[in-house]
């Protein structure tokens, strides 16, 4: 079953290829240092106040981050690149 995703609003959307392979390997591990979500297009990150941030990001994330704090953005979206769909006999 195929279900539609959107991004919630005030989100700012770092492209694949933006972000270190070192970034995503945390990102994808959950433990560069932020609040996420993985969703179908990635990884959906919350931007908290710079006062609740506890830092310890790698310095691309951080960066991003500090970004959508600087334009009011409730949420940092990293793509990721699509997996291709295997066919298998079972479907």
């Amino acid at each position: 079953m195929m279900t539609s995703w959107n991004a919630p609003p005030r989100t700012l959307v770092v492209k694949p290829g933006m972000i270190d392979a070192w970034g995503m390997t945390l990102l994808a591990e959950d433990c560069a240092n932020v609040l996420q979500v993985e969703t179908p297009e990635g990884y959906l990150i919350k931007v908290v106040p710079i006062e609740q941030d506890l830092g310890g990001q790698p310095t691309d994330l951080r960066d991003f981050l500090q970004e959508a704090r600087r334009t009011h953005r409730d949420w940092l979206l990293v793509q990721t690149t699509p997996t291709p769909v295997i066919p298998t006999l079972m479907q």
